[in-house]
This record gives C-alpha cells, sequence and structure tokens, in this order.
C-alpha cells in the first residue's frame, strides 16, 4: 500500500514538474532542451492562431483616407504617382526626363521606386534630387551598360537613403497599406544580365480587400519565373508589363493576376518611330481572352488613347476616374500586325 502511495506521489509530483516546465519562459530552458539545442521546439499553429503566412483578406485600416493611384501619361515610357491612405507619396518609375515635369518638380516624393535601370523608367530621376525620400532598385544587379546616364543615377542614389532589392520583401511605406517587392532575379540563377527587363521589381500594394499590381518591364522569362516560385500575383488592378510588349503578358501570368483594370503606359506614334510597335496584338490578345470587357466587367485603358489614367480605392472596391471611357476595339488593338504575333515588325 506504501508503495503504491509513493508511486501515485512521485507520478504527481512529476506531471506538475512538466506542467511548469512547459509553462515557462522559453528562452530561459535549461536540463534536456538546454542540452539537446538551448530551447523548446515551437508549439504548433492551431485554428484558434492563423500561420502567419496564411492571412485573410484585411478589413480597411481604421482612420485611413483613400489610396490614390494615377499611371502619368509620359509617352513611352512609365511614371505612376500614387497618393497613400495616410498621405504618403510613392513614385513607381520617373519616365523620360521632361515628361511628368509639374508632378515631380512640385511633388515632395516620400519613397521612389525604380523597378529597373532603363531610360525610360528612371530618367526623370534628375526632378526629384531635392524632393525624394528614400530610394529602391535593383541595385543594377545586371550590371547594366546606360552610360552617362547610370553614373548619374548612380551619383543620385549615393546621396540619399538608398535599398538594393534583393528578394521578395514587404516594406512599411504607410501602416494603412501593404507594399510588397516580388523579383525573379533573387533565384540560384542570380540577375539577367542580357536583358535588364526581367530583372524588374514587381510592387504590389493591398489595401484592405484590393489590391494592385505594377508589373515594370517583366518579360517571359521573369513572368514564368514568378509562376514556377508560387508568386502570389493576384490583384484587381494590373499596370500591364512592358508598354503592352508580345514579348510580356503572357497568358498564364495574365491568368494568374485576373485583373479587373489594366492600364498600359504607351504612346503606339513613338512606339512606331522607335520600331517597338506596342502594345503587341500578342499581349492585348491574352488580356481580352479574360472575357467581361464586353460586358463591362473588365476594363483596359492606355494612356495615349486616355491620358493620365487614375483609380481610387476605398479598401473595398477600386473605381476609376468618370472621364476615363473605354476605347473601342479597333483602336485598342491599333492594327498591328495579326492577333497571335510575337515579333516586332510593321503595321500591316
Amino acid at each position: 500500500m506504501r508503495k503504491t502511495s509513493a508511486a501515485a506521489l512521485i507520478l504527481v509530483i512529476l506531471l506538475g514538474g512538466i506542467v511548469l516546465f512547459f509553462a515557462s519562459d522559453e528562452t530561459s530552458r535549461t536540463g534536456f532542451w538546454g542540452f539537446v539545442g538551448g530551447s523548446k521546439p515551437l508549439r504548433a499553429w492551431t485554428p484558434a492562431t492563423p500561420s502567419p503566412t496564411l492571412k485573410a483578406p484585411s478589413a480597411k485600416p481604421q482612420n485611413c483616407g483613400l489610396l490614390n493611384v494615377t499611371v502619368l501619361d509620359v509617352g513611352q515610357a512609365d511614371a505612376i504617382f500614387i497618393k497613400t491612405p495616410g498621405g504618403k507619396t510613392i513614385l513607381i518609375d520617373a519616365g523620360i526626363y521632361g515628361r511628368a515635369a509639374n508632378i515631380l518638380k512640385s511633388q515632395k516624393i516620400d519613397y521612389f521606386v525604380a523597378t529597373h535601370l532603363h531610360q525610360d523608367h528612371i530618367d526623370g530621376f534628375k526632378y526629384l534630387e531635392k524632393n525624394v525620400g528614400a530610394i529602391y532598385d535593383n541595385g543594377d544587379c545586371g550590371g547594366n551598360k546606360m552610360g552617362t546616364m547610370l553614373t548619374t543615377y548612380e551619383g543620385f542614389w549615393q546621396t540619399h537613403p538608398h535599398v538594393a532589392v534583393t528578394q521578395d520583401s514587404a516594406v512599411e511605406f504607410d501602416p494603412c497599406i501593404s507594399v510588397e517587392f516580388k523579383v525573379a532575379y533573387d533565384r540560384p540563377q542570380g540577375c539577367w544580365t542580357s536583358n535588364e527587363n526581367e530583372n524588374s521589381i514587381l510592387v504590389r500594394i493591398t489595401y484592405g480587400s484590393t489590391s494592385f499590381l505594377f508589373a515594370g518591364d517583366c518579360e517571359k522569362n521573369c513572368e514564368y519565373t514568378l509562376l514556377q516560385q508560387g508568386t502570389d500575383l493576384d490583384a484587381e488592378f494590373l499596370k500591364v508589363g512592358h508598354h503592352g510588349s508580345g514579348t510580356s503578358s503572357s497568358a498564364d501570368f495574365v491568368r494568374a493576376v485576373g485583373a479587373q483594370y489594366y492600364a498600359i503606359s504607351v504612346n503606339a506614334s513613338e512606339s512606331i518611330t522607335k520600331g517597338y510597335f506596342h502594345p503587341r496584338k500578342a499581349s492585348l490578345t491574352n488580356i481580352f481572352g479574360m472575357g467581361g470587357f464586353s460586358e463591362g466587367t473588365r476594363f483596359l485603358y492606355r494612356t495615349d488613347l486616355n491620358g493620365n489614367l487614375n483609380y481610387v480605392s476605398d479598401g473595398k472596391t477600386i473605381r476609376k476616374s468618370a472621364y476615363l471611357t473605354s476605347p473601342t476595339l479597333t483602336e485598342e488593338f491599333s492594327g498591328y500586325s495579326d492577333a497571335d504575333a510575337s515579333t516586332y515588325g510593321p503595321i500591316n
């Protein structure tokens, strides 16, 4: 009888010790856990504690205003001006010098994101020298050969807070929104040295249940890599990659984004002069293949046909400015080559 009581007492003491052990501070483990590694293994996530990598769509944060996105009409180039719900300003690319002068000279830019180091995306930085807070770019990871312009740009980033984006990452520009950088060059193969477009930083901005994706000049190798890595590209708005080039906007990429609004920053006349012939029917065909354009549930606009493209999110829905009216299909396709063409060439 005494042995049974003693055994029971020992069992109670052991159970009590185990409870105290697991309730104690995990950073001060000794004994067995200290011997095997210094800390107790992390507890498994339970349904009551959602995994931080599986977030449900967020509700609109309190005391936040509107998110304003304007794709500026800067010709055959890119410049997107964003006013966040908390009053911060973001410029994604700066176009060619002189095109966005009125905006860039008069605005304080809190954050400048150069998607990649081509002239039609960064040349307008010359207006930003006194008005920019911090700069984000790919750090010239591909060894871009842009001569004097790139040398001048490097001097610009050396005199400002500068971040070279080396992998997918999240940044806090405004607590009201989520800003993510998505890149294809943070993979084992490194950066593309022969095509700077593939080194584009894609920017995804989420506000409440709405999201915007800005694709820079990401071409098919970049798109394919992102898709293969399972990158979350879902967005209601897509700034179409590479001015609507046939080397971008593959059908799989367009489907993965699944946007309602599409914006192309382009100038057909300049594009013809330069021999690009943007936008190509190949990319437009993939976009229109999503359906819903004739029914008015999807919309595509071009800066050369519509001017500045303005979109506003209240955290629940995205709406376009009232002046934006959809061009006809004939205008959208511009008569360039055949619907399945992916090579550059003259207008038929």
